[in-house]
């Protein structure tokens, strides 16, 4: 197999997708599980774009792409599923748009010399990124999200697929305090989308709650992905099902998109609405 090194900062065209390596950080501990002793957690910041005409389903990124970290002590860590991005566990890149998340790599604590490597799915070529090296031009994520969707509505419009019509009606943010009754044991800034479901059809649509988590993701102009909570039933015949969608974001982030997939093994049904 070929071998191509690259820098942090630097553009990598992996098939269809041009992949960027932010930067990284380290953790000696976390929240949600606990790290072995004398290992700490490295995560790596990756921005993907999609530059085809297709939408590209995942079940993994770190499978799809193959996401392995190298370095002194350790050889082809794969991501840790609790410390990587949730939106990398699952979903679609739509054509022209990019997900951004995190990979968190549980590793001897103090590791130098890290290398990540990337292996697409099918592909004879490894690419390597030396975390050591920084590209002579500096990492701008922002400059990558510049591609927009044919697909995007505004609040208030109605969207209609099938026989199901989406409408978000509008949104508002609230901030909590940990222990609050409202989001249990994280306190924070939430955003809250005001969402309508209409069902013009003669039969029940089901919607579940992993059907709910994976309908409505949370998009900022870095290009993150935010995943959220919302309280649903089946949708009657004739009937309208409202409710609001709850993500925890950045208190400053703005420029916030909403991605819709009404059906989850239909990505050519999946549309955006602009919230700004």
């Amino acid at each position: 197999m070929d071998t191509n090194i690259f820098a942090i900062g630097d553009t990598i065209n992996v098939g269809d997708f041009k992949i960027t390596v932010i930067g990284y950080r380290r953790s000696e501990r976390e929240l949600s599980f606990t790290i072995g002793e004398g290992n700490e957690v490295y995560f790596i910041d990756v921005v993907i774009a999609n530059r085809g005409d297709k939408a590209k389903n995942f079940e993994s990124i770190s499978r799809m792409f193959g996401f392995r970290l190298r370095g002194e002590g350790f050889s082809r860590v794969a991501p840790h599923a609790v410390a990587t991005t949730l939106a990398f566990h699952g979903g679609s890149i739509l054509p022209g748009k990019v997900i951004r998340g995190e990979l968190g790599y549980e590793i001897p604590r103090g590791s130098r010399n890290n290398a990540l490597q990337i292996h697409l799915e099918g592909s004879t070529e490894i690419f390597s990124v030396n975390m050591n090296r920084v590209s002579e031009t500096p990492p701008n994520p922002d400059a990558l999200h510049s591609l927009v969707t044919g697909a995007e509505f505004a609040i208030g419009e109605s969207v209609k697929i099938g026989d199901i019509e989406f409408i978000v009606n509008g949104t508002r943010r609230i901030r909590t305090e940990p222990g609050s009754a409202f989001t249990g044991y994280a306190g924070g800034t939430y955003l809250l989308v005001d969402v309508a479901i209409t069902n013009h059809g003669d039969e029940t649509e089901l919607i579940t709650a992993i059907t709910a988590y994976r309908m409505l993701v949370l998009r900022d102009t870095r290009g993150f992905l935010y995943h959220g909570g919302m309280r649903l039933d089946d949708v009657m015949p004739g009937s309208t099902l409202r409710g609001e969608a709850r993500f925890r974001v950045p208190e400053a982030v703005t420029d916030l998109e909403l991605f819709v997939r009404p059906n989850l093994f239909r990505v050519q049904d999946i549309f955006v609405v602009s919230l700004d």
